[in-house]
């Protein structure tokens, strides 16, 4: 999703440095619960916001309407079918914004008042029907994803060398907050080498991992957008060890790139695999792991292994991600292009809210023979004149059946005055327009320019040249 990063991404920021700060000060009971409280979902929706208002758009007050509107529906419908899911908020803070994004209510400047408020109406309405369906989808596959990995785990299909899997799912469940379902099932076995593979690259994916991407987004940033990534950064090394603010910026970067969130998930395949082979020290793990924060006193920070692996990956995933960015810049130079994606744009009643003067427009040109006949173009009231090439090329008939058609000459130059009915302003500014996609431009005067003479020239006396030469001298 294209984004602009502005003074608007503080949305993003700041519920986030919340969140970390109430993390590690012990105050997490500011934090959303899964209560279902209007009060406890103030910070995730504000993010919400944050993720919505980054997006370019010329209608801001719909964003907000719409963003808030579908995350407190998404969250309080989430809360009754999955009561026990204590983040919520967190698939309501990116639903919220994703719904509103992908639609769009016609409102401009020239649509009657009754279109812009049916408009509303008919996208708020199909907002809401999205957000339900959405939100079903959403539980149905939290359901699902926590009965197939225990049946999975209970199962002889099972492996050690297959636990990898685990690992990925785990990180793509714990970007909205639900990946807690499998931490438990690995607690089951914590004394086993695979379950401390498993904890030990969890943690250095989330301490190195994510901050190497950022950097790499900021470094790639121009110096207007870079100060706001940086923020990012630090955020993303301050909160490395807090389970919400990790899954807030996962949603970030889902949000933002998402090119390099797929990244992310593909080199965690690599990580879990990789991890698998190494023996690290024992971890002292509890329930606890990232739900709601990590205790640093149960990682062996002094492990040579964790610490170098934890290096590797830090520069995997800038490298990586700096070279996924760099791809993305040259694709973009090479085709002019910017991959977005487009809302749907909801216009009812557009032919009573406004009316497009292009085939007018198109029909008037063709009746004065094309831009190819069309020198130059002025506008005063109600009347055109144009300045032709050739008068007997014009269609008289086509332009007196909408207005009132003169040709004439005016000393060298032929001309046409075009008084028109109504609507002169309108369909001039459509001509306008169809010119400068043609490429041609009907509204500057054109001189004679007169042939350069060296004689006028203050630098004359460097080009003239003061001996007579033979033109026949051969020397």
């Amino acid at each position: 999703m294209q984004v602009e990063i502005n003074n608007r991404s503080l949305f993003i920021i700041l519920p986030i440095l919340f969140c970390t700060v109430a993390q590690l000060t012990g105050a997490g009971f500011l934090l959303p619960d899964g209560n279902g409280h209007f009060l406890t979902a103030v910070i995730p929706c504000l993010f919400a916001l944050g993720l919505a208002l980054v997006i370019p758009s010329s209608n801001r007050s719909w964003l907000v309407i719409g963003t808030c509107s579908s995350f407190f529906l998404i969250y309080k419908l989430l809360h009754l079918l999955q009561p026990d899911y204590a983040y919520s908020s967190l698939v309501a803070a990116f639903l919220g914004p994703l719904t509103t994004a992908l639609l769009h209510p016609r409102s401009h400047k020239k649509i009657t008042l009754t279109a812009k408020i049916l408009n509303r109406t008919i996208t708020f309405i199909i907002l809401m029907i999205l957000s339900c369906v959405l939100c079903f989808l959403s539980s149905s596959l939290y359901e699902n994803i926590q009965t197939a990995i225990n049946n999975l785990y209970m199962s002889h299909i099972y492996n050690d060398s297959y636990s990898f899997i685990y690992g990925i799912i785990y990180q793509f469940c714990e970007t909205f907050g639900f990946g807690n379902f499998i931490l438990e099932i690995r607690h089951l076995i914590v004394n086993t080498g695979v379950s401390q593979s498993f904890y030990s690259t969890t943690t250095a994916i989330f301490t190195t991992g994510l901050p190497g991407i950022f950097l790499a987004i900021t470094l790639a940033q121009n110096k207007r957008k870079k100060f706001h990534y940086l923020i990012l950064t630090l955020l993303a090394v301050a909160s490395s060890t807090t389970g919400y603010s990790i899954s807030m910026l996962l949603i970030c970067l889902l949000w933002m790139q998402p090119s390099l969130f797929g990244l992310y998930l593909i080199n965690c395949v690599f990580y879990y695999i990789i991890g698998y082979q190494i023996a690290f020290e024992p971890q002292t793990i509890n329930k606890a792991f990232y739900n709601p924060n990590l205790d640093l006193g149960q990682i062996n920070l002094g492990d040579m292994r964790f610490i170098l692996y934890s290096l590797f990956i830090f520069l995997c995933n800038f490298m990586t991600s700096t070279a996924v960015l760099k791809e993305k810049q040259r694709y973009t130079q090479k085709t002019g292009q910017i991959i977005r994606v487009k809302p749907l744009i909801i216009d009812i009643l557009s032919d009573l809210g406004t009316q497009d003067y292009s085939l007018k427009s198109i029909t008037i040109i063709k009746a004065l023979g094309g831009f190819d006949n069309i020198i130059h173009a002025t506008r005063h009231d109600a009347t055109i004149t144009f300045t032709v090439r050739d008068l007997y090329v014009i269609d008289m008939d086509t332009l007196n059946s909408n207005g009132s058609a003169t040709r004439y000459t005016d000393g060298l130059s032929k001309c046409v005055s075009y008084t028109m009915r109504d609507n002169t302003n309108d369909i001039y500014s459509n001509m306008l327009s169809i010119a400068t996609h043609s490429l041609t431009d009907i509204t500057s005067e054109y001189h004679m320019i007169e042939p350069y003479s060296i004689e006028r020239s203050k630098f004359k006396n460097l080009y003239t040249c003061k001996e007579e030469i033979n033109a026949m001298d051969s020397n």
